[in-house]
């Protein structure tokens, strides 16, 4: 249980998991991303997965929104997931042009997920069947986090690259971090009247999230799409 006077919700849940999270902060991935020797067709591979990924991602922010209990987290699965389809996954796909460009190779077609990218897109869209807003709200934090973190970490060290500079800067830019220290608000209020009575369920969803993150990367580098 938390102490939500000590410290806060989102706070502890890392915190039970930090292991995992560093983990997936210092993932091989991205410690060769920054270093700029990160092999063009793992990135490439990750680009056309998380593009797939977003898709079920949206698709269980559309769910909890039919879940909402308030007001308020009406407006904010609703802002989040306007983010999504509106930025993320279209700047995801100007990325891929841009490493298709700088491969020579041009556009390989619809890309296949891998069984990664289908196992934590469906861990988050049963989440949003099974459970209410806050559930879904707790399952999608890690990612929009750890990327804030990634960002914060690998950005000062970065070698200078056509693509991957442009990508930690993204992540560790103000506009993104003010994003997600918004959310981790409104995660914060939303969670502390429940979270001494839904603890373990949180803490579950959350930590499952993490190691879907940490598999998410192992698949990109191993390029693993079985």
């Amino acid at each position: 249980m938390i102490d939500t006077a000590v410290t806060s919700t989102s706070a502890e849940l890392r915190y039970r998991c930090r292991d995992v999270w560093q983990s997936l902060v210092d993932h091989r991935f991205v410690g060769e991303l920054a270093a700029g020797t990160l092999p063009l067709p793992k990135f490439r591979f990750y680009i056309e997965q998380d593009i797939l990924f977003l898709d079920g991602y949206a698709r269980a922010i559309g769910l909890a929104i039919g879940r909402t209990s308030s007001d308020e987290e009406l407006r904010e699965l609703t802002g989040q997931l306007a983010i999504v389809v509106e930025q993320e996954l279209e700047n995801e796909r100007k990325l891929l042009r841009r490493v298709e460009e700088l491969s020579g190779s041009g556009s390989r077609g619809d890309a296949c997920p891998a069984a990664t990218t289908i196992s934590y897109a469906n861990f988050l869209v049963a989440t949003a069947v099974r459970g209410d807003a806050l559930d879904v709200m707790t399952a999608l934090l890690p990612c929009a986090w750890s990327y804030a973190d990634i960002g914060r970490k690998h950005i000062d060290g970065a070698v200078e690259h056509p693509i991957y500079t442009d990508w930690l800067r993204l992540f560790s830019g103000s506009e993104y971090l003010d994003y997600v220290d918004r959310r981790l608000a409104f995660f914060d209020r939303l969670a502390a009247p429940a979270a001494s009575r839904r603890w373990e369920r949180l803490s579950e969803l959350f930590s499952t999230a993490t190691r879907l993150e940490t598999a998410f990367w192992n698949m990109a580098y191993a390029e693993e799409e079985k």
